[in-house]
């Protein structure tokens, strides 16, 4: 509980502070946006604007673990503002070669706050990540970030966009990634048919699914 209290107080605050981040977009005002999303993330996170930008995001969520447990509202705020970052840049200078490289970045740290966090219910993060999947398409992604879009995938119960991206890991000898799909698709099995075929992924893929990785990890 104390933690989800904290989670929302984070998005909370956030969520003040995008209104002049967005009211700055919409005038053409894009270096007070910069301002604004700066002072934000050294006052809501307490991270250097110029590190977050210069580190690559399996660093950022390193450094904000506390031993095993992610600072997941930090996490959020920071892929927040990234994408808020990128969304400029993109107006402002398109020609700009890290522009999708911050949209990456935002979206690894969506995917990793909210796979850390049970029963994640806010919608306008959720289609925050739909957008930055949208944007994204076409890119080639990282292999790490690509993983966690499979488990979000799951999460989300969008098992044939899962699967897809499991054997595109698979293609890409990702790590212990065999195995893990086995569990994927055994955990499938469980599900009902209605869930299944919602989900795009008939009960016969899976078993298909099941029958082709287990072969091929013999």
């Amino acid at each position: 509980m104390i933690r989800s209290d904290y989670i929302m107080r984070m998005i909370e605050q956030l969520s003040r502070v995008l209104v002049q981040i967005v009211f700055h977009k919409k005038n053409g005002e894009y270096e007070q946006a910069v301002v604004q999303i700066n002072s934000t993330l050294k006052s809501l996170v307490g991270l250097d604007p110029e590190i977050i930008k210069a580190l690559p995001a399996e660093e950022i969520i390193r450094l904000l673990h506390i031993g095993d447990q992610l600072e997941a509202g930090k996490c959020l705020v920071i892929g927040r503002l990234l994408k808020e970052q990128a969304e400029i840049s993109q107006i402002s200078d398109p020609t700009d070669l890290s522009i999708s490289e911050l949209y990456e970045k935002s979206l690894s740290l969506y995917l990793e706050a909210i796979l850390s966090i049970q029963d994640f219910k806010e919608t306008g993060y959720l289609q925050d990540v739909t957008e930055l999947i949208s944007v994204l398409d076409g890119y080639s992604l990282n292999q790490s970030v690509k993983f966690k879009l499979f488990r979000y995938y799951e999460w989300s119960g969008e098992y044939a966009k899962a699967d897809n991206l499991l054997f595109e890991l698979i293609e890409a000898d990702y790590p212990e990634i065999k195995s893990i799909g086995i569990a994927f698709y055994q955990r499938l099995q469980r599900k009902s048919d209605a869930d299944l075929v919602l989900g795009g992924l008939p009960r016969l893929e899976v078993e298909e699914g099941l029958r082709e990785i287990s072969n091929d990890k013999k």
